[in-house]
């Protein structure tokens, strides 16, 4: 169900708004699949992102995805 919700985001502009959180979400549950430095990286936008109710053209703004 999560891989559904991860990958159709993609194509969905409704559900794409939705796709930082989802992936940093199930990013932050699993921290051995990635790298310390890319973790921490993760949890402080995250963090700053959901604190600062950041909106999500902003979010890939920042991320470099714009």
């Amino acid at each position: 169900m999560f891989h559904f919700h991860l990958f159709g985001s993609i194509n969905d502009p409704e559900l794409y708004a939705f796709h930082f959180w989802l992936f940093s979400c199930y990013m932050i549950q699993h921290p051995s699949n990635y790298t310390e430095e890319g973790y921490k990286l993760l949890v402080n936008l995250f963090t700053e992102a959901y604190d600062n109710e950041w909106p999500t053209d902003y979010i890939l703004q920042k991320i470099g995805n714009s």
